[in-house]
């Protein structure tokens, strides 16, 4: 309904310039503010083995579009309890040795021990290139201080999809907000017009920041890989 109104004050504020030319005005209500899929990238050149294209046998190559995966590892250690704080204490060390580019604590739990009960977790976001040697010095760590792992997962998240069609929302809301501007100021119409008019720029700026956020976030999810670290005695 937000994108309906919108393209509606375009067509009411592009029918105040009588005077322009009718090809802008043309272009200017057929503007579609529905996010558009963005244009294909060009395929790679074809080897050298390959027929050119529009020989027999030849074709246009498809472009490989390498996916874009979101990766959670999880890892559960069973320690005697005065291990677990000196273990995860090392673990953390690990993390702010690498620096905050490639390693950052997201969270982090320690219960008190009672007896030889305790527990204890951490979160950790861990740059994707490094974190399998990375899950392999905490299990490590872990092994020298006389425990063992219980348990280890990875699971993987396409984003590829959901980065794309963030792309794509922040370039219609980009050209949306330019051309109502551009409407703005060169149109001439009445007050109420003009009202709403920044009132549908304000809402368009306010999804385009939005967006911005959203693809912000899963580009990071891509480039850092989340660890779920848990500690246990017993």
């Amino acid at each position: 309904m937000r994108n309906a109104s919108i393209l509606v004050l375009v067509a009411s504020l592009a029918a105040c310039g009588g005077g322009e030319p009718q090809t802008k005005e043309a272009d200017l209500r057929t503007m579609d503010v529905q996010e558009a899929l963005p244009a294909e990238a060009p395929p790679p050149p074809a080897l050298a083995s390959e027929p050119p294209a529009g020989q027999p046998g030849g074709g246009t190559p498809i472009a490989a579009v390498l996916p874009r995966i979101a990766y959670t590892y999880g890892y559960a250690f069973r320690l005697d309890a005065p291990a677990i704080a000196r273990v995860q204490e090392q673990h953390l060390r690990l993390c702010e040795g690498l620096g905050p580019a490639r390693c950052r604590i997201l969270n982090m739990e320690r219960s008190s021990s009672e007896g030889e009960v305790a527990t204890a977790s951490l979160k950790l976001q861990v740059a994707a290139p490094i974190a399998r040697p990375f899950g392999e010095r905490l299990a490590a760590a872990a092994g020298e201080a006389g425990g063992e792992t219980v348990d280890r997962s990875i699971a993987a998240e396409d984003l590829s999809r959901q980065l794309v069609d963030a792309e794509a929302r922040i370039r219609t809301r980009e050209v949306l907000i330019r051309r109502l501007t551009q409407l703005l100021e060169t149109r001439s119409g009445n007050i109420a017009q003009a009202v709403e008019a920044e009132r549908a720029i304000t809402a368009a700026q306010e999804e385009l920041e939005a967006a911005r956020a959203w693809l912000a976030e899963m580009r990071t999810r891509v480039a850092m890989s989340t660890f779920e670290i848990r500690y246990a005695s017993g």
